[in-house]
This record gives structure tokens, C-alpha cells and sequence, in this order.
């Protein structure tokens, strides 16, 4: 052998040995900060005929046959690394040392405590990491947030730009409507998007428009946009009756109880009874039951909304007791919910009794615990407070409901008391 091809064989061998030490580095649980790059044994600065080059290399040293493991980690580091978006993710991840999902919790946590400043900080990092349409509308709505409009329309801009559907586009437009002064202004920004695409977002669209009509008391204009969009066929398609649904939780979100009802009563309620005798009867329950559990309770409105999706669920698949069950939980509940409000109201019942009902609440209402713990905390004591076992009386004959729940549980404590 010569010593031309003994030193290239030599070569080869280092080589294959540095990828096998990087391969085995990364699979050991007690390395954790080696990267994708030094699984495929190649620089961050290299280029993708030699990513190309060392996977095949690499696949040739550990088949998926003989070295399981070690494969999946090459063929990981390859999907990631020969991408240019997912590699821009990667390393943009790496340099700020943080992940995509934890900025979003971070982001989550400022906009909830209000800290727009900094929640925009956060969010201009998510969109340095993945430049997409959603990252981009979040810096615009936040500027609008902060009333920065200039900067807001900059972004809302860029963020349509980068929509890759046509869906997506509208999607910006209506958020940037509400950049227009006032609510008969942004009506009309809404109407100029219905007209340039009368096909696309539809319901979105029109519950955009319901909520600003409302907001000039104008409601039956908004109203006249879901009737638009009521489907006159014979059988409901699964499509067909979502606008209804989003007709009712559009209603629910502005709190116009009084149309709520009136619609879900004289046009949801029978078309769910017309939809149980079609051939999509059980898509359209199965839908109504997913979208059950896209509604957060955080107030009675939600329970409410619920309530009214259960009750449409199982009148379109009446046959199936689960949905009933589901139904009537959710029915209880309302009802419950509806009490405690009430009781929160009523002067004669003393706070420290109040206190003493929110715990069994929380277990029975869950999601909706902030918005009894914010109730709770904004009620002051009246005069006219009776003694404890007076307003348990009182609650017990006409709160029975928010009695069932914590009443038991009273009542052997005071049995139990000298």
C-alpha cells in the first residue's frame, strides 16, 4: 500500500472516529450540550453539500440495523441541519439560549400581567427565531396595544408579507382594521375586507362586524351578516353548522344575552333538530363536542356558551348517553355558577361565610375559580350581614344549588361543635 492512500485511510479513520465519539457524546444522558452540529461532526459555518456529505458518511458508519440509537440522532441532526428554517430556528434558539415553547409561556405570562413592554421584548425574539406571519401580527397587535399606530401598521405590514395563504392575509387585515379610529371606522375597514374577498373568513368577518355594531348600538347590522351565511340546504354539513356555533359564541363574547337566547332558540336549537336527521348527524356532534373543549371558563359566559353547545350536541345525536350526561354536568353547573353570583350580591350573607363556600366551589367549577376568587375579593361586608348559621338558613332556602355544595360538609362540622 502506498503511503499516499495508508495517511488517506488514516485520515479516514480519525475522522470516523471523531463522528463516532460526537454520536455516542450526544446519546449519553451526561452530555447535554452538545448540538446537532457535533453529531454529523461539521462546523456551524458549514455549508449544505457537506451536511449532505457527512449524513451519508455518517449512515454508513451506524446503519439503522446494527446502531439503532445512534441512527436516529444522525437522521435527527440531518432533518434539522439540511433545512434552511429549521436550522435558522435552531441556531437563532441556541443564541438566545432558550427554546420557542418557553418564550411563549414567557410571553403568556407578561401579556396576562399586563407587562406589554416587556411581553413585546419577548416577542421580537420569537420572531428573530421563526420570522411567520402569527410572530409578526403579535409585535403589530402589541404596538396598537401601546398605541404606537406608525410602528403597528410597519409590522402588520411585514406580517402580510410573510402570509403564505390567503386565509392568512385576511387574517392580518381584520387585525389591522382596528388600527382605524373608533368603531364606525373600523366597520367600514371590515366591510372593504368582505368586499375584496368575499370567500375567504367569512364568519370571521362577520364577528368582527357583530361586535362593533354593538358596540354603536347597531346589533341587528351585525346580526343580518350571520343570517347571510345560514346555510338553506335540507341536511347540515359539519361546516354548515359551525356557523352557527360561531354565530352563538360571537353573541356570548359581547354579552347580548337577550339575542343569545333568541337565537339559539329560534334558529341554532332547530337546526340541530333538523341536522339529527341527516347523514352528518355524528360528524356535527363530534365537532360540538371538540368544541366544547375549546371553550376556557373563566365566567359565567362560558358556562352559559357551554351549556347551550352540550344541549346542541346531544339533540343531534340523541341516542348517545355520554352526550346527555355531558349535558346535564354542564346544566348543574350553569345553574351553580348563576347562585353564586347571585348570593355574591346579596348584603345579608357575611363574608367570612362566603369564605367558607369558595374552596368546595373551586372543585366543582375549576376553570372558573380566578373569576370567584376576583368576586370574592371585591365584596365588602355590609351591615346588614346576618350571624352565620341565619345566612346558612338563608342560603339553604334560596340558594340550594350553592348549598348542595358545601351545605354537608357544614352541617357536620356544626353537629360536631360543643
Amino acid at each position: 500500500m502506498s503511503k499516499k492512500r495508508s495517511r488517506a485511510k488514516a485520515k479516514h479513520k480519525k475522522k470516523s472516529a471523531r463522528g463516532a465519539r460526537a454520536v455516542r457524546s450526544v446519546t449519553s444522558s451526561a452530555e447535554t450540550t452538545k448540538t446537532w452540529y457535533s453529531v454529523l461532526g461539521v462546523g456551524v459555518q458549514a455549508d449544505q453539500e457537506t451536511i449532505h456529505a457527512r449524513y451519508l458518511e455518517m449512515v454508513q458508519r451506524f446503519p439503522p440495523e446494527t446502531h439503532p440509537d445512534e441512527f436516529e440522532m444522525i437522521r435527527q441532526a440531518y432533518e434539522v441541519l439540511s433545512d434552511a428554517r429549521q436550522r435558522h430556528r435552531y441556531d437563532r434558539e441556541r443564541f438566545y439560549g432558550t427554546t420557542v415553547a418557553k418564550l411563549e409561556d414567557m410571553f403568556a405570562r407578561k401579556v396576562q400581567e399586563r407587562r406589554l413592554d416587556e411581553a413585546l421584548q419577548v416577542m421580537k425574539q420569537l420572531v428573530d427565531i421563526d420570522p411567520v406571519m402569527t410572530n409578526l401580527a403579535g409585535v403589530a397587535m402589541l404596538y396598537r396595544a401601546l398605541g404606537q399606530t406608525a410602528d403597528a401598521d410597519l409590522w402588520f405590514r411585514r406580517a402580510e408579507e410573510a402570509s403564505e395563504t390567503v386565509e392568512d392575509q385576511v387574517d392580518v387585515l381584520i387585525e389591522k382594521a382596528h388600527l382605524s379610529e373608533g368603531d364606525e371606522a373600523i366597520i367600514d375597514a371590515l366591510l372593504t375586507i368582505a368586499k375584496e374577498y368575499p370567500k375567504v373568513s367569512k364568519t370571521k368577518i362577520a364577528t368582527e362586524l357583530l361586535t362593533h355594531y354593538a358596540a354603536v348600538d347597531q346589533l341587528d347590522k351585525g346580526m343580518a351578516h350571520f343570517r347571510k351565511l345560514i346555510s338553506r340546504k335540507k341536511y347540515l354539513t359539519v361546516e354548515d353548522f359551525e356557523v352557527y356555533v360561531d354565530w352563538l359564541e360571537a353573541l356570548s363574547e359581547i354579552d347580548q344575552i337577550e339575542a343569545l337566547r333568541q337565537v339559539f332558540l329560534g334558529q341554532v336549537k332547530p337546526a340541530a333538530e333538523r341536522a339529527a336527521k341527516g347523514p352528518h348527524h355524528q360528524a356535527i356532534a363530534q365537532r360540538l363536542s371538540a368544541r366544547l373543549e375549546d371553550i376556557e371558563v373563566f365566567d359565567r359566559a362560558q358556562f352559559r356558551l357551554r351549556t347551550m353547545i352540550a344541549d346542541l350536541a346531544r339533540t343531534v345525536e340523541p341516542n348517545d348517553p355520554e352526550l346527555t350526561d355531558v349535558w346535564r354536568a354542564y346544566t348543574v353547573m350553569s345553574s351553580l355558577f348563576s347562585q353564586f353570583e347571585r348570593l355574591l350580591s346579596d348584603e345579608r350573607i357575611p363574608t367570612s361565610v362566603m369564605a367558607q363556600i369558595v374552596g368546595p366551589l373551586f372543585e366543582e367549577l375549576g376553570a372558573a375559580r380566578m373569576q370567584i376568587a376576583k368576586m370574592l375579593q371585591e365584596r365588602i361586608n355590609s351591615p346588614m350581614a346576618l350571624s352565620e348559621a341565619e345566612a346558612i338558613a338563608l342560603i339553604r332556602q334560596f340558594y340550594p344549588r350553592v348549598f348542595s355544595v358545601f351545605g354537608e360538609a357544614w352541617l357536620s362540622r356544626s353537629a360536631a361543635s360543643p
